[in-house]
């Protein structure tokens, strides 16, 4: 679930980007792609070999929204947002709130905007915008905070963790970085950085002690950012599993895989969804970026959504899009646009093993159910319960468990 990410594209952009038009385009882009992932169509596809059923429920006496977001195998605790990202609960395995604070806004546990967040050794793990990294208690006190020696921010919120270890350093999506705030040109940025981003290595590392810093992960040249037109953000989300990186873009069917070798993340293969009716990404030459965003209102690219690493291999989540002739169709308040866009848009899942050998791919999901990008303690799917779905209000928040089974 994103409404998080969601809410931080509106606070951030709004306020310190000076938006115009451009800027404008990329933040409902990002509410599209941030979304929940909402499951309510169909498809012709049925999967023959696996399936995906309900085996377990969790209810969580809550009132009004709630948002698991983390499963901390450590403390056996999920992390939830409820009423907004600031908003966090911490709940015991069985879906008892156990700790409930607002990530402060001023005061000496102040904490700005949220790029990114987890939930490891049972604490909230942020990346801060333009900041630096803080970990806060379950009391909403912060017990470390690392400041980076640059203003760093990124162009949109992230999916993926806030950072990763490769040793005794740490690793993130790499940042745009300035001396300091007051120095981005974000007009300048948006005319010819796209250009400089998509040839730029994709994590930064950051020796703690020193405070000194290095690039790793180069970008994968198979990716169709490296064909010399522009797409917008990259949307980068990048998964560590042990010694193994994956890497995914918005708008590809297919991800990149790395291995941690001496302290650099090096490029391993290209590993394909293998997915033929998928609405491919446009672009446009960079010197017609004035067109991309019109252009590419008029459908919908087929993308990653989510990778999780489980006991089979991965579960890859995904969509496939929608054509510009069914698009045509829709209404054009942006609100109902959204709702429609979702309910034609249903979700799939692919399944690879640990050598990331394609198993099955276009594997239907149940309708009505809000999927979660973690795993069960368990090792399972996860799922909110939609109650806009199904049209009723209950005292509970229902997430389903799911798992994948043989077709009978």
């Amino acid at each position: 679930m994103h409404y998080s990410n969601t809410e931080h594209l509106f606070s951030i952009l709004g306020s310190k980007l000076q938006l115009n038009y451009r800027w404008l385009c990329f933040i409902f882009q990002g509410f599209l792609l941030f979304s929940c992932q909402k499951n309510e169509g169909s498809s012709s596809s049925v999967s023959k070999e696996l399936e995906v059923k309900i085996i377990d429920s969790l209810e969580i006496d809550h009132l009004g929204r709630l948002w698991l977001t983390d499963y901390d195998s450590i403390s056996e605790k999920f992390l939830a947002w409820g009423s907004g990202q600031r908003d966090v609960l911490i709940l015991s395995k069985s879906g008892d709130v156990q700790s409930r604070f607002d990530i402060p806004l001023d005061g000496p546990n102040k904490v700005g905007d949220v790029t990114s967040r987890d939930f490891k050794n049972g604490e909230v793990r942020i990346l801060e915008f333009g900041s630096g990294i803080v970990h806060l208690n379950n009391k909403g006190e912060i017990s470390r905070k690392i400041e980076f020696p640059f203003f760093g921010f990124h162009l949109n919120g992230l999916a993926g963790g806030p950072y990763y270890e490769i040793g005794e350093e740490l690793a993130f999506v790499r940042p745009e970085k300035y001396d300091s705030q007051d120095e981005v040109d974000w007009d300048k940025l948006y005319e010819s950085g796209f250009q400089r981003i998509y040839k730029m290595p994709i994590l930064e590392v950051l020796d703690t002690v020193i405070m000194k810093s290095r690039l790793t992960m180069e970008f994968p040249k198979e990716s169709m950012y490296q064909d010399g037109n522009f797409y917008g953000w990259m949307f980068p989300t990048v998964i560590k599993n042990g010694m193994d990186w994956l890497l995914f873009f918005r708008g590809e069917m297919k991800f990149y895989h790395y291995r941690e070798i001496g302290g650099e993340v090096v490029f391993s293969k290209t590993v394909d969804l293998k997915v033929g009716d998928a609405v491919p990404a446009l672009g446009v030459p960079f010197q017609k970026i004035d067109e991309y965003f019109e252009m590419e209102s008029k459908t919908v690219a087929g993308r990653i959504y989510s990778i999780q690493p489980s006991r089979i291999g991965y579960l890859v989540l995904y969509r496939k899009g929608i054509n510009e002739e069914k698009m045509d169709s829709f209404d054009l308040e942006i609100p109902k646009r959204i709702s429609q866009i979702r309910l034609e848009n249903p979700y799939f899942l692919a399944v690879f093993d640990k050598d990331f050998n394609l198993i099955q791919n276009d594997i239907n999901l149940l309708e009505g159910i809000v999927y979660s990008n973690f795993l069960s303690p368990k090792g399972n799917l996860m799922g909110l319960k939609d109650p806009d779905y199904f049209g009723v209000e209950e005292d509970k928040v229902v997430y389903y468990e799911l798992e994948l089974e043989t077709s009978k």
